[in-house]
């Protein structure tokens, strides 16, 4: 009797372990990582396409405009959003993920000071200008937007918590 309730236990905890790996198949299917985030996310998807825009800027500066030291500081800046964007996906806790979006902030702040910059130097022009300052504009405010959000769900959370552990007082 006591070998089949150990086999049970092993069974029932080997089904649950199926359980979870099934379930965490259909979440990357859905493009959600193992914390239920979205891999895919609008801001993500956005700081990509930036950082094609940023790349082929950088190509444009360097081609035409033959400016070769600025170009590199905007192509690491400029793509350096969405690679901290990618991080979150993996981020080992609530506050990892918290803190590479925030890098991913600094980063875009950065790409907006160069943007003025080669303006203002007058190597680029007010179209382009406006074209990418307005694409970073929405990322930053995706970025900002997320941010708050994430801290929210966080201080909730850890109210939630506080508040258990009292109950079981």
């Amino acid at each position: 009797m006591r070998k089949q309730n150990f086999a049970s236990k092993r069974e029932q905890r080997q089904a649950y372990l199926d359980s979870a790996k099934r379930e965490q198949s259909q979440d990357r299917k859905a493009g959600l990582n193992e914390k239920g985030e979205m891999r895919n996310s609008v801001a993500h998807i956005k700081a990509k396409a930036f950082a094609v825009r940023i790349v082929k800027f950088t190509q444009f500066l360097q081609n035409e405009k033959k400016e070769r030291v600025l170009s590199k500081q905007i192509l690491r800046s400029g793509t350096s959003i969405g690679a901290n964007l990618h991080e979150c996906i993996n981020a080992q806790s609530k506050a990892d993920f918290i803190s590479k979006m925030q890098i991913a902030l600094k980063e875009a702040n950065e790409t907006d000071y160069w943007l003025e910059l080669f303006f203002e130097s007058d190597i680029i022009d007010r179209q382009m200008y406006d074209s990418l300052h307005s694409d970073l504009n929405e990322l930053i405010s995706l970025l900002v937007s997320s941010i708050k959000t994430a801290k929210e769900n966080l201080n909730n959370k850890s109210r939630t918590e506080k508040a258990e552990i009292r109950n079981k007082k």
